[in-house]
C-alpha cells in the first residue's frame, strides 16, 4: 500500500521524461503526476472511511474533513493553473521569462504544500503535549481527544479486544480496578483478569510502564 503508489509514481515519471519530445505535453503530464498521485490518496482515504467499522476511528477522520475539501479545491486550481500558464501562455516559446517563471510556481500547490506543513506541525505540537514519560494526570477534553486519536491503532497492534480497549481507556484516565469494575458492571477479578491480559500484550510489567507505552508509542 506504501511502496507501490510511490513506484508507479516514480516510473510513469521516467517514462514521460525518456518517451516523449519536449513539448508543452510533456511538461504538463509530468506535472500532474503530482495531482494524480495526491487525488489517489484521496481516493484511499475514502475508501478506508467508508470500510471502516470502528466508529471511534470514523468520528477521528470526520474532523479531519475540511482539510480534505480543502485539498480536493487546490488540486482542481492547481490542475487549472498549470493548463492555463502551459497552454496558453506558452512558456516554452515565451518572449520574455515570466510564463517560463510561472510554469515552474503553482501558486495553489506551493498554497497546498503551507496548509499541510501548518497542519503537520500543528497537529505534531499537539501530539508531544502529552508525550512525556510522565503524562498529565488531569482528565482534560483535549487528553481524552488524545486518546481517541491513538487507540484504534494502539489496540489494533497489540490486539487487543474491545473489552481490553474500554478497561485500557479506564486504566489511562488513572481508574483502579475496583472503579473499572463498578464503570462496567462487571467483576472486580474479570477486570484483574482483562488487565493482565492487557499488560502481557503490549509487554509491560505494570499500569505505570502501560500507561507510558500508550503515550510514546
Amino acid at each position: 500500500m506504501r511502496c507501490i503508489p510511490i513506484c508507479l509514481y516514480i516510473a510513469a515519471a521516467c517514462l514521460i521524461v525518456y518517451t516523449m519530445a519536449e513539448s508543452a505535453l510533456r511538461q504538463w503530464l509530468f506535472y500532474e503526476l503530482r495531482q494524480v498521485f495526491l487525488a489517489g490518496t484521496g481516493v484511499v482515504i475514502v475508501w478506508c472511511y467508508r470500510h471502516q467499522t470502528d466508529e471511534v476511528e470514523r468520528i477521528r477522520l470526520r474532523r479531519f474533513k475540511w482539510l480534505f475539501f480543502v485539498s480536493v479545491v487546490l488540486l482542481v486550481l492547481i490542475v487549472i493553473e498549470d493548463t492555463i500558464v502551459i497552454f496558453i501562455l506558452d512558456p516554452l516559446n515565451a518572449v520574455t521569462p515570466a510564463p517560463l517563471y510561472l510554469s515552474e510556481r503553482n501558486f495553489s500547490e506551493n498554497l497546498l504544500a503551507s496548509i499541510y506543513a501548518v497542519f503537520a506541525i500543528y497537529q505534531t505540537g499537539k501530539m508531544l503535549q502529552l508525550r512525556f514519560n510522565e503524562p498529565i494526570e488531569a482528565n482534560t477534553p483535549v487528553r481524552e481527544r488524545h486518546i481517541e486519536d491513538l487507540l484504534p491503532s494502539y489496540c489494533a497492534r497489540h490486539d487487543l479486544t474491545a473489552r481490553e480497549r474500554d478497561i485500557l481507556v479506564l486504566i489511562l484516565k488513572g481508574n483502579d480496578n475496583q472503579n473499572i469494575a463498578s464503570e462496567l458492571h462487571v467483576a472486580l477479578g474479570t477486570v484483574k483478569a482483562h488487565t493482565h491480559n492487557i499488560m502481557v500484550k503490549a509487554n509491560c510489567a505494570s499500569r505505570q510502564d502501560l500507561i507510558r507505552d500508550f503515550w510514546k508509542d
